[in-house]
């Protein structure tokens, strides 16, 4: 991916937002995050919701515990994902690194990655090396809806965590059963009624708890905070 190693990671982070309690401020240690994509009938998504986020894909069983990437992408990666013409759910791409050595470099589903040296490497970071994974074709066995969402409206962008599927034009439910895509719902009108009721996209004015739990919520993809009332 080529970015420069953190020299702060998300613990520190969420501290810093508890003892400033102030969004303006937060903004500076973090920023909105890089959604993973999803390739569907030959168009480029973003995945902006998951039913059940943590049966959905964890990059640890992939024998990887990448480090946060920058204020973008604290989870350290960002993967992109598709439906084969059986309706198969597919990892294709995955763009991480290896923690700074701490992960050994492995291959996924017999694909090796491209392994690149930043130029600039902060200090204590000599280890840390991008991988990118391309044409990977793994079969993920998810059960539960996911938002993909397209054309996001630039007047609703918030300085943290991951945009709302609602902020954008297009929203698309998939339904899988054990990584078979069973359901197709498209929700865009849905989005647009939800836009038309005004509702605010982030906290003005409110107390410290409300600041930090509302930031809490961005980087929350479950259905719980953002997924559809109904089809």
């Amino acid at each position: 991916m080529g970015r420069r190693p953190m020299e702060f990671f998300i613990g520190g982070f969420f501290a810093l937002v508890c003892v400033l309690g102030i969004f303006k401020a937060s903004s500076a240690y973090a920023t909105a995050q890089i959604n993973d994509g999803f390739i569907y009938n030959g168009k480029e998504y973003a995945i902006s919701a998951l039913e059940h986020p943590r049966a959905f894909f964890d990059i640890r069983e992939l024998g990887l515990t990448p480090a946060p990437q920058n204020t973008a992408v604290w989870r350290g990666y960002v993967a992109t994902f598709t439906i084969d013409p059986d309706n198969r759910l597919l990892l294709t791409n995955l763009s991480t690194n290896n923690g700074n050595g701490k992960s050994e470099i492995l291959p996924i589903n017999g694909v090796s990655p491209q392994i690149t040296k930043p130029d600039r490497l902060a200090a204590g970071y000599e280890n840390w090396r991008d991988l990118e994974y391309n044409a990977i074709q793994l079969p993920i066995g998810y059960t539960g809806g996911m938002l993909i969402t397209s054309g996001f409206i630039r007047e609703r962008y918030v300085h943290m965590g991951f945009q709302s599927p609602w902020s954008f034009k297009e929203v698309i439910e998939l339904v899988f059963s054990d990584g078979i895509c069973i359901d197709v719902y498209d929700l865009s009108e849905a989005a647009a009624k939800r836009r038309a009721q005004r509702l605010p996209v982030a906290p003005d004015g409110s107390s410290r708890e409300d600041v930090s739990e509302w930031i809490r919520k961005t980087f929350d993809l479950s259905y719980e905070h953002r997924g559809p009332k109904q089809r």
